[in-house]
């Protein structure tokens, strides 16, 4: 709800209030690199942690892209699944955080927000086949993070296990019609290293929100309801 005040010299003042949805605030996707097909995959990313409690090897990933549509970050979706640990009983323990990234430099920023990845797909054996491969079934919800994504900027997903001895694998590989993002890793606090070797699978949604001068002109056509105010 907008509770703007107008103020004018020859006016009194204005509270100008609307409880109008806006029609531009709607699902949209700002970046994906989707396959059609399962013989499309060609890479099996990982994520995990294994070692000693003491003695940890935390390997991370990363994949970045450019958002092609300025809105608020709602969900990114992956191809997941568990190959080892706990995670290959429950299916959970994999994160998801997103990041600004400087793709001359190929330096993140700071983590913006963090959030679990639902419905990984538990796979037979130790890295077993996925049920669906094209299939982006997996996924993490920002919606209630307030993340605005804007139109020409870089940011990067990256990927986490949160139990020691899970392990998982995201899947990816190069679409002729993708111009490409860049994939990259790191084991436990060393810096990532970024590589255009091939890019996930993923489908990035904001509810979108319009260019300024369009949100001008859509503010100017809503009902208002104004409540007057006197000294």
């Amino acid at each position: 709800m907008l509770h703007p005040t107008l103020m004018a010299a020859s006016l009194p003042l204005l509270v100008v209030t609307t409880c109008v949805q806006p029609s531009w605030a709607a699902p949209t996707v700002t970046a994906a690199n989707r396959a059609t097909s399962a013989s499309e995959v060609n890479i099996a990313a990982i994520a995990e942690i294994n070692g000693s409690p003491s003695d940890q090897f935390d390997r991370q990933l990363a994949q970045t892209f450019l958002a092609r549509t300025s809105g608020v970050l709602q969900s990114i979706a992956v191809t997941a699944g568990a190959r080892a640990g706990a995670a290959q009983t429950d299916g959970l323990g994999l994160r998801m955080a997103i990041a600004p990234f400087n793709a001359e430099n190929r330096l993140l920023g700071e983590i913006l927000s963090i959030s679990p990845v639902d419905n990984v797909e538990p796979l037979p054996g130790f890295g077993g086949p996925f049920s669906q491969p094209d299939v982006l079934q997996a996924s993490a919800n920002f919606e209630s993070s307030g993340i605005v994504l804007h139109a020409g900027s870089s940011y990067a997903m990256i990927f986490s296990a949160e139990r020691l001895d899970d392990s998982f694998f995201i899947l990816g590989g190069d679409l002729p019609d993708y111009e490409g993002g860049l994939i990259g890793g790191r084991l436990n606090d060393q810096p990532f290293q970024f590589q255009p070797i091939t890019d996930l699978f993923f489908e990035v949604t904001v509810d979108a929100v319009p260019e300024p001068a369009s949100l001008a002109i859509v503010l100017a056509t809503l009902p208002f309801a104004f409540t007057r105010h006197r000294k």
